[in-house]
């Protein structure tokens, strides 16, 4: 069978394609690329694919790079296919950038031009001209660096970068039966000199390594390959019952996640670590941050018994744990936010506080609308009722103070609000958001959420309720209950 077949049975198969798609193609003039240009403009006919070539010379190599990028234009041409070509000074951006890593910025600065094309000419795909060797390769690299499984499973046939989709045709396709396929049909290509040179660590397993594996097994990397096509299987399979088990134990929102310490403890080991990366690729921009060495910094702090309060300062993501709950918060912390004051000038009033995101709704009610309430204490602890004509206006509502205190129901004396805090287990990190409402005498009438006042009890003679509901924002008030 031929390649150009294998190559559309895979796509099939992986779901690759659909006929009518819009696809950029990445070219950089060597073998792969090439190769699939040509496969892809034979089934663009029959498919009714939009073909764009795209192709980025870095500037590592001067004049030969910058011959290629003509080279690659003018084979677009000549296939009656759009072409884009940018030119990048890549190792002067590195340089100026303090960067040491110029290979990683031009990966970096490739991919952003890629996505920019599809963007700018209307494709949904980006196809990548990876096949099975370079498969082998990234398994081979990233065992040696030390990997988890979902590294062992290789580059996926596809993949979702920033809402493009990334299509790799030719992974089931050997190199060998690529450079076979250019000599066949007699189709040039360019050769990058730079694949050569044994300073670049992937160059030096291609060039020493993969040989002398050779010699053990002819075969290896069709074996690899196997175990890859295996691996992604189960992992896939992981994932799911990890997301599975994140949604159960974690309330998740765009810049948090918290769950119950409990709950997670009771997951088989292997999910907790997949459970904390999933969280952790969730809230940082870039996945790859989520190290396994975070992950088990994460996991012992959640495990071990002796601090019921820590905190965790990881990539762009800070790790909370507070009593039997954890916190997973990217950005702004509540412990952080700075302090706030309002006046509520009547009982009719909705207040929004800026700096939590929350809500209170105050209310005048008539008590017939409230007859089942008689013992001064709301349905739920985001409700409190309070006779009204024993509510002095204005109201204060504000963030806690050191020394406040609140006089509880059918308790003697004031309580310190700092204790009540703590025996209630009321996390840390959300104290100084929690709002504390005082009437127009300075009395304490509600730490919202928390606990109300013995002042102005519903009773049989109350006559007007004010009702006042709490409507927090659920990604900083997740523990009031």
């Amino acid at each position: 069978m031929s390649i150009e077949l294998r190559m559309e049975q895979y796509i099939k198969q992986e779901g690759l394609l659909s006929p009518g798609d819009s696809v950029v193609l990445a070219v950089s003039g060597g073998p792969d690329s090439t190769a699939l240009l040509h496969m892809l403009k034979k089934l663009a006919s029959r498919w009714q694919l939009k073909l764009h070539v795209a192709h980025l010379d870095h500037g590592f190599r001067g004049e030969e790079s910058r011959r290629e990028a003509e080279w690659v234009a003018s084979l677009a041409a000549r296939l009656g296919v759009d072409c884009t070509v940018k030119h990048v000074d890549v190792p002067a951006m590195a340089a100026a950038g303090g960067k040491a890593n110029a290979q990683e910025m031009a990966r970096q600065v490739r991919y952003a031009f890629l996505l920019e094309t599809a963007r700018r000419v209307g494709a949904g795909i980006i196809a990548l001209g990876h096949h099975a060797d370079d498969q082998a390769e990234t398994i081979l690299m990233k065992l040696l660096r030390g990997t988890s499984l979902t590294g062992l499973s290789g580059m996926s046939p596809s993949s979702m970068r920033d809402g493009v989709k990334l299509v790799r045709p030719l992974l089931r396709i050997y190199k060998e039966e690529i450079e076979a396929y250019l000599h066949e049909h007699g189709y040039d290509y360019c050769t990058d000199s730079s694949n050569l040179s044994r300073k670049y660590a992937r160059n030096r397993l291609r060039l020493d390594v993969m040989p002398m594996l050779k010699s053990f097994n002819p075969e290896w990397a069709e074996t690899l390959n196997r175990m890859a096509d295996i691996v992604r299987d189960e992992d896939r399979f992981l994932h799911h019952m990890a997301e599975d088990a994140a949604n159960r134990i974690f309330r998740r929102t765009a810049s948090s996640c918290t769950g119950s310490r409990e709950r997670f403890l009771e997951l088989d080991v292997a999910l907790q670590r997949r459970v904390i990366k999933l969280i952790l690729s969730y809230l940082c921009a870039n996945q790859e941050q989520a190290e396994s060495i975070h992950i088990e910094q994460v996991r012992e702090a959640i495990r071990q018994a002796a601090s019921p309060s820590m905190t965790l300062d990881l990539p762009g993501v800070t790790f909370k744990r507070e009593y039997d709950q954890v916190h997973f918060i990217a950005g702004a912390h509540m412990s952080d936010m700075r302090a706030y004051h309002y006046t509520v000038p009547h009982p009719n009033y909705r207040l929004m506080i800026e700096e939590t995101g929350a809500e209170l709704h105050f209310r005048e009610l008539a008590c017939a609308e409230l007859a089942s309430l008689r013992d001064g204490h709301g349905i739920d602890m985001r409700s409190a009722y309070f006779d009204l004509d024993h509510v002095v206006f204005p109201l204060t509502v504000r963030s806690r103070l050191p020394g406040d205190r609140i006089q509880l129901p059918n308790m003697p004396g004031t309580k310190k609000l700092n204790e009540l805090f703590i025996d209630l287990k009321v996390p840390p990190s959300i104290r100084s958001a929690v709002p504390c409402i005082l009437d127009g005498e300075g009395r304490m009438i509600w730490v919202c959420g928390i606990r109300r006042s013995q002042h102005a009890p519903v009773t049989d003679q109350t006559k007007y309720v004010l009702s006042i509901t709490l409507l927090p924002n659920e990604s900083l008030f997740h523990d009031i209950q």
